[in-house]
Parts: structure tokens; sequence; C-alpha cells
């Protein structure tokens, strides 16, 4: 379903021939079966890339080489019966993980998995997928729902870290 239609779009992405100037792609060199499998987030400081692992589930890392390349595959927080889809982080360096069953929004703090809202009636949180903090000051979270068709503000009182923005030469 989901999994698989990201995938899809992900390798259409990679695979894609280079588009016409001015726009620019940019990517990373992947060992072989590396290839990322669902949402990803770069890590507040840029060393490592996170991949959400759907079908593990779980989330993963790749420390990310100086030449462009990326290291070995690390397993940071494995989620049994849940299905993880986006992610985020803090400017504290907390992990925000969005699972589409369960309804709801985890928090990985490096040593454990906690729950930041969870909706067991799945009306507000209808299948959570992507997740953005928003605002002048990234102050505002925000989660797309797959089954529900639409967003939800939530009231978390956290802050996003800054986004990595491309060096163009």
């Amino acid at each position: 379903g989901v999994a698989a239609a990201s995938m899809v779009a992900a390798l259409w992405g990679w695979f894609r021939p280079a588009p016409p100037r001015p726009v620019m792609r940019y990517g990373l060199a992947f060992a072989e079966g590396q290839l990322p499998r669902g949402m990803m987030a770069l890590s507040p400081d840029g060393a490592h890339l996170y991949v959400v692992e759907s079908s593990l589930p779980g989330v993963s890392r790749l420390p990310l080489r100086a030449d462009g390349t990326a290291g070995p595959r690390e397993l940071v927080v494995d989620m049994p019966r849940t299905v993880p889809d986006g992610i985020a982080f803090t400017v504290e360096g907390l992990l925000l993980i969005t699972c589409y069953r369960p309804d709801a929004v985890f928090t990985w703090d490096g040593a454990s998995l906690g729950t930041l809202v969870e909706d067991w009636s799945g009306l507000m949180l209808s299948a959570p997928t992507n997740i953005a903090f928003v605002g002048s000051g990234r102050d505002q979270l925000v989660s797309a729902n797959l089954a529900g068709w639409h967003l939800t503000r939530i009231d978390a009182g956290l802050v996003g870290s800054p986004l990595h923005h491309p060096r163009i030469r």
C-alpha cells in the first residue's frame, strides 16, 4: 500500500533522468543494498540520515561520509507491532516518529520510546504519515493523515530542528 507507493516514488526520484536546467537535483550515493525504504530526515547535526523502515518496523540511520556516500546501516529503534511512517527532529534532538498503526506519534530520546500523542479512535490522528514543524518559529507540529485526508495540528510545546539546505555551487 503506502510503503509500496512511497518506494515507487522514491525509486522514480533516484533513477529518472536529470531534469533540464535550472532545476537542480541532489542525491546521496548509497552502498549496494542500502537504498532507503521509507521517509527520511537528516539528524540535527547533519551527520546521519535517519530512515523509517515501515516493514521492519522501526527506524535506522546511515552515517554520512564526507565523500557523499553512506556508511553501514545502524538500527536506531525497533518498534514491534507498529507501522512507522514519518519522522522529524526537535532542536533538542528528540526524534518524533508518526505511526499509522497505531494512530500515534512516538518519541525517541536515544534510550527509550515514549508516546507523544495517541488517538485510539482515529478521529484526529487518522493513520498519521508525515510530520513537520511549521510556523516562523518552527513551534507548531503538523501531521498528515492518510485515512482522514486532513492535517492535524498537535500542541506539543516543542520546537523543530532547523532544516538542512543544500549548498549550491
